[in-house]
């Protein structure tokens, strides 16, 4: 099997694949699955690929060289290295650079079809729903009574930041991409949707009431809805990774069990449904291009599925004679 490792092979097919997202945090997450897999396959083929920002790991890896034997490899070298949500969000991207060469006619229709062959998705597991720390309402109420017992601005902006990731479970990436002109009262237009889609998401209660007050003291005029504090005020945009690294924070302030962004996503569709929310306007809600996708985020496992047995009733009718 020829080596996939060059120099730039790859630069311009990966670029070319990366510009057909329209959502920024898309072609992030793409681009970061295919430096991954570069620096497994040099790993595996005994190179060392350095940290240099002009040539990325991505671009030192020669696509056009796969063939159905070296994408039985790579798949391999995947398979166990990371979870399978992991794995296969790698694959998807090394499937899509194929399917960008093959439209491009730099590989061979019956190429790409052996190598798409090989670079199947690992099965969903059925064990139950997307894994991680749960949320909880007390947690979150501890978590909103620390920070308002603390004076000053960046505190007004963390209240603001906790109540929109719950209340309309939005992502990490979505909420620093939102500028203050997507918001007019009591909704919020995400224009930089997972996909490129556009949604809009509403505030109520206590998450109206936190916007509102952090939106007293930030700084006039258009920018970013929420912004970094450093010495004084700043107008510099929070980014995804900021708005992870502070809700850390914040929940180990708190004395309450750590938990990332994106489980309180998962706080609010279970919250939603238990409430018996039509399933389909929370998938609206949270962004999701199919209702599968937002079942997996459902927490409440067997027993909501029991009580959701009791609200069916057979009109079983016992026999008039008794047995023998």
């Amino acid at each position: 099997m020829a080596s996939l490792i060059g120099f730039r092979p790859g630069g311009a097919l990966v670029e070319t694949y990366l510009s057909t997202f329209t959502s920024p945090a898309s072609a992030r997450s793409m681009r970061a699955s295919l430096d991954a897999v570069a620096r497994e396959v040099a790993y595996a083929e005994g190179f060392e690929i350095g940290s240099d920002p002009l040539l990325p790991p991505r671009e030192r890896l020669d696509w056009l060289n796969l063939d159905y034997p070296a994408a039985v490899h790579l798949r391999s070298l995947l398979v166990g290295r990371w979870s399978p949500a992991t794995v296969n969000r790698h694959l998807s991207a090394v499937r899509g650079v194929v399917r960008t060469a093959r439209l491009s006619g730099l590989m061979e229709p019956s190429r790409a079809d052996a190598v798409n062959a090989a670079l199947t998705s690992l099965p969903r597991s059925s064990s139950g729903p997307v894994a991680g720390p749960s949320v909880t309402h007390g947690g979150l109420k501890a978590m909103f009574a620390d920070i308002a017992g603390r004076d000053g601005d960046v505190h007004r902006r963390d209240a603001a930041m906790l109540a929109l990731l719950t209340m309309c479970a939005v992502r990490r990436s979505e909420l620093a991409a939102a500028d203050v002109d997507d918001l007019a009262g009591p909704e919020l237009v995400v224009r930089h949707g997972k996909g490129g889609r556009q949604r809009l998401v509403f505030l109520h209660g206590g998450a109206l009431h936190a916007v509102e007050h952090w939106r007293l003291v930030r700084f006039d005029g258009p920018g970013p809805l929420l912004v970094t504090f450093g010495r004084g005020h700043s107008s510099d945009r929070m980014t995804g990774h900021g708005i992870w690294k502070r809700v850390g924070f914040l929940a180990d302030r708190a004395g309450v069990p750590r938990f990332a962004p994106h489980d309180c996503r998962r706080w609010a569709i279970t919250e939603l449904l238990s409430a018996g929310q039509d399933v389909i306007a929370v998938r609206d809600l949270a962004g999701h291009a199919s209702v599968d996708t937002t079942s997996r985020y459902d927490r409440r496992g067997v027993e909501a599925a029991r009580q959701a047995s009791t609200h069916l009733h057979i009109p079983y009718v016992a026999p008039h004679t008794s047995w023998a």
